[in-house]
């Protein structure tokens, strides 16, 4: 069975355009109609031949980029450079789609099971789902994917609705490669604000929008020969000419991923990769796979980022005492030709025996 978890929906999604997107299939090799095994998983039971997670999200960017209120209360701490020229009040093309395209090669009758596909998803990230697939036996013959997809509520909170969506490929057998496409389509303009969940259903208030970060698993439970990842995030920018994006990432060694600053898009392509072994008493396999979790961010560069915390980390000791004042009373406790050392231990000496009421018990 392949699961794939709700991070999917944060990061799958749409690089080409609709025509080029939603027409062709890729045609197999003869090497890969003809494969019963992976060298370097040996008694795999199947392996992804590709896989391609692509999120492309911006429905609004031009106009909130430009947006008064929005430069006055995101990262108030960064000073803004001037505003995006973009005409008004036009918005960008409503392109707010994810998609996860798999080809799966299945080599034994253990890898059956991977014709049943699962994928779990939070109700506020899409509105609609397409499913397409087609099964290419051994010899080359397709069979197309038939009966649709079944979505299910699994679990519910005050404010969240989680779904299950499930489909079974067709002819999934030993020998097979299943291909298929999920397309998954955002609410137009919702908001986590306005985001109700009332009698097992979910609406939505006009006039704002919702988009989070991706994450990409690029490490998964098979063998993977080959991947892409695409990322064109919702562009709340207070730069001209930065993303407000950054991201963490473990991955292979001379792996990385692409910015590319003229779209303020995230690229990375892998290959090769070998799979997670799920362990008994082994952490979830994902919190030790290859990844890369996208955050929002106000900060171009690392050294933007500590400046101005060291300044939010200042102010807050500030509020409790002046700087003048602490200066005076340090200057009191060390002598002027003391080493530093020597200042470190004496100041470290005198406020040792203080209690903190705030986190002391």
């Amino acid at each position: 069975m392949v699961r794939v978890s709700r991070p999917f929906c944060l990061a799958l999604s749409l690089l080409f355009s609709t025509v080029l997107w939603a027409a062709d299939w890729t045609k197999p090799t003869p090497e890969e109609l003809s494969m019963t095994s992976q060298p370097q998983v040996p008694g795999a039971a199947a392996v992804y031949l590709y896989r391609q997670e692509m999120t492309h999200d911006m429905s609004q960017a031009a106009n909130d980029a430009n947006s008064e209120s929005h430069r006055e209360t995101f990262c108030s701490t960064v000073e803004p450079d001037p505003k995006i020229n973009t005409p008004q009040p036009q918005l960008l093309q409503k392109l707010n789609n994810q998609t996860l395209y798999v080809r799966l090669k299945i080599l034994t009758a253990e890898g059956e099971r991977y014709g049943n596909v699962v994928i779990d998803e939070a109700e506020p990230y899409f509105s609609t789902v397409k499913v397409e697939g087609r099964t290419i036996r051994p010899d080359g013959s397709v069979v197309p994917l038939e009966g649709g997809f079944d979505r299910r509520l699994i679990s519910k909170t005050r404010d969240m609705l989680r779904y299950r969506i499930s489909f079974q490929m067709s002819a999934a057998h030993a020998g097979s490669i299943l291909e298929y496409r999920v397309t998954v389509k955002y609410p137009e303009s919702t908001s986590q604000m306005d985001y109700q969940v009332k009698n097992d259903s979910a609406t939505y208030a006009s006039g704002s929008f919702f988009e989070s970060p991706a994450i990409w698993f690029v490490q998964q439970d098979l063998f993977v020969r080959k991947a892409d990842y695409y990322y064109g995030p919702h562009t709340w920018v207070r730069r001209a000419t930065e993303s407000n994006y950054g991201y963490t990432s473990t991955l292979p060694p001379g792996t990385d991923v692409v910015y590319n600053q003229s779209e303020r898009s995230y690229t990375l392509h892998v290959e090769n990769i070998p799979p997670v072994t799920p362990s008994e008493l082994a952490p979830p396999w994902r919190s030790r796979a290859y990844r890369v979790i996208f955050h929002h961010t106000c900060f171009p560069s690392v050294a933007e980022f500590w400046t101005a915390h060291g300044k939010w980390w200042t102010g807050d000791v500030d509020r409790f005492a002046s700087a003048s004042s602490l200066k005076s009373i340090a200057a009191g406790l060390v002598a002027s030709g003391d080493t530093e050392q020597q200042k470190a231990d004496k100041l470290y000496a005198a406020v040792a025996p203080l209690r903190n009421l705030s986190f002391g018990v």
